[in-house]
C-alpha cells in the first residue's frame, strides 16, 4: 500500500507520507493546475468516513464506499513510495 507520494507544488519538489497529520494531495482540476487536498481523515477530525487515507479499489467497484458518492480525480503526482524491508523510504 502507498505510504508517500511525490509532486511538485509552487516550484518545489514536495515528498507526503501519509502518517504526517498534514499530509495533502494534489488533486487536479479541470481548469488546470492542482489544489491540496487533506489526505484522508485524521485522528479527532468529526465526520462520516473512517479514519484513515486508504480505500482499496475492490471495496469501491463492490460498492461499500456508495454512502460517500465517491468520485474519481486525478492527482499530479511524479511518484509513489514505499518502505523496504529496512524501513528506507523508495
Amino acid at each position: 500500500m502507498c505510504g508517500g507520494v511525490q509532486f511538485k507544488h509552487e516550484g518545489k519538489t514536495l515528498k507526503v507520507y501519509f502518517p504526517d497529520p498534514k499530509a495533502a494531495l494534489p488533486v487536479h482540476l479541470k481548469s488546470g493546475g492542482h489544489v491540496l487536498l487533506t489526505w484522508g481523515r485524521r485522528e479527532g477530525e468529526t465526520g462520516a468516513l473512517p479514519v484513515g487515507g486508504w480505500a482499496r479499489h475492490e471495496s469501491i467497484l463492490a460498492g461499500k464506499w456508495d454512502r460517500f458518492f465517491p468520485k474519481p480525480v486525478r492527482l499530479d503526482l511524479e511518484a509513489f513510495m514505499e518502505k523496504d524491508n529496512q524501513g528506507k523510504s523508495h
